[in-house]
């Protein structure tokens, strides 16, 4: 098991703010420690690099991050170095009785850009309507206030017709069409 940790030392006062650390440790299947690496003040920024302000923005942005960039058959799995803005590769093997873990890269960090495989990003289009006619809903066997009541789903479809979706007494669905203009409607055959 890989933990990931965050370590806050609000002891440390030399730069006016608190310190912050992280450390990675590797657990074996019985939850003995087979590994650690400390990252001492990896997650602060210094007052000459910013101060508490940066220190603050930097925490934030890490909080969002996961920090334990991957995990991968063979025991390999790779963490970020913040303060040297690393990504590193180990991984954890067993040797006879003992376990040895081995860098196996150091590699610039880089900002991972856009899921390719996330939904794309809703684009928003205004659209200008101009209103034709003004005039009630209205069904011969209804009356006018009642064409879309207990509708389930309704919608115009390309002739202009209304399509109302119900439920039938049976429990299933019932759909009719709708003359808007004369008012005359007819049962639908559902698909």
């Amino acid at each position: 098991m890989l933990i990931h940790w965050w370590v806050m030392d609000f002891g440390d006062r030399s730069r006016g703010y608190r310190a912050e650390s992280g450390a990675f440790t590797l657990m074996d299947p019985q939850g003995a420690f087979v590994w650690g690496v400390d990252l001492r003040l990896d997650y602060t920024v210094e007052p000459e690099e910013g101060g508490e302000e940066a220190d603050d923005a930097l925490a934030l942005e890490l909080q969002a991050e996961d920090l334990i960039l991957g995990v991968q058959p063979g025991g390999i799995f790779e963490v970020r170095h913040v303060r040297t803005n690393e990504r590193v590769t180990y991984q954890a093997r067993r040797d006879q009785h003992t376990w040895v873990v081995d860098e196996l890269t150091r590699l610039p960090w880089v900002e991972p850009g856009p899921d390719p495989s996330a939904p794309a990003a809703i684009e928003h289009v205004e659209v200008s309507l101009e209103l034709l006619d003004r005039g009630p809903l209205a069904d011969s066997e209804r009356g006018q206030t009642a064409l879309l009541q207990d509708a389930r789903a309704w919608c115009i479809e390309e002739d202009g017709q209304l399509l109302v979706v119900r439920e039938g007494s049976d429990g299933g669905f019932v759909r009719s069409r709708h003359d808007l203009e004369s008012g005359a409607h007819e049962p639908a055959a559902l698909p």
